[in-house]
């Protein structure tokens, strides 16, 4: 089986599994936030995922994204000016440059989390972002840190 096809049939099974309809527009978007990982805004998918479904509408992106949300297929990440939405939903940390605005996954140990679990609130979502340089920007700057 060729990966591409393996690829559809794994976001065709997550959506029929999930009771979402399966629309190209979703599998489509599904693929993008899979297959690049950047944290894109919703205009970013929107102007990506356009090249290759010119008919793709602006509306069909965010109540995508939505629906996936809702189903937890995808996190928002809220520490920006402008959502950002990430399909890797295990707990995991952010690294986010300062200079350049790129956000990386960081796994980091996720032990001090079992803490959260004991205190008396109900605890929806756990975000956790650092801020810095990146290394391609420490690159261009000749390696200085700020």
């Amino acid at each position: 089986m060729v990966k591409e096809d393996y690829d559809l049939q794994k976001y065709v099974q997550m959506l029929r599994k999930s009771g979402l309809k399966v629309t190209p527009q979703r599998i489509e978007i599904l693929r993008y936030l899979d297959t690049y990982r950047n944290h894109p805004t919703a205009e970013k998918i929107y102007q990506d995922v356009r090249r290759k479904m010119p008919s793709l509408s602006k509306t069909t992106v965010y109540n995508t994204i939505e629906a996936l949300r809702n189903n937890n297929f995808v996190r928002v990440l809220t520490a920006f000016d402008e959502l950002r939405y990430d399909i890797n939903t295990a707990p995991h940390a952010h690294f986010v440059c300062r200079m350049c605005g790129k956000v990386y996954d960081i796994d980091i140990p996720t032990s001090h989390l079992d803490a959260i679990t004991k205190i008396p609130h109900k605890v929806e979502e756990v975000q956790c972002y650092i801020t810095g340089v990146c290394k391609e920007c420490m690159a261009k700057e000749g390696g200085v840190k700020k």
